[in-house]
């Protein structure tokens, strides 16, 4: 008889990352623009970042203090991530404003469906 061998699909770095509901941060999603520059790209609505006035388009300059030029994504996340305190600093410029300001949000859990 021809059985076929059923294999489980692999599962990438972003598949398992969408397979959580949820996580604990601001609720953004960031990107690099050309310039190696961090850009907010989508903003969980009614989440921490949302409720601080983050819009998609904003630069995210320095968090709690540290420059993002030059880190990479993962490093950036990380910083968000990886800090154990309930507050995080940013330093955020607002699409059509040539001033950063400073921010401070507070962590919470961020539904992504």
């Amino acid at each position: 008889k021809n059985h076929k061998i059923y294999k489980t699909p692999v599962m990438g770095k972003k598949d398992l990352m969408m397979k959580n509901k949820s996580y604990n941060g601001i609720g953004v999603k960031i990107k690099l623009n050309s310039d190696n520059e961090t850009i907010i790209s989508f903003v969980y609505k009614n989440g921490p970042a949302h409720n601080s006035g983050i819009r998609p388009g904003d630069k995210l300059l320095k968090i709690n203090g540290e420059s993002l030029k030059s880190k990479t994504l993962y490093e950036v996340t990380n910083l968000i991530k990886n800090d154990n305190s309930n507050e995080i600093d940013l330093l955020i410029q607002h699409t059509l404003s040539e001033t950063p300001i400073p921010l401070k949000v507070t962590k919470a859990l961020i539904n992504t469906r």
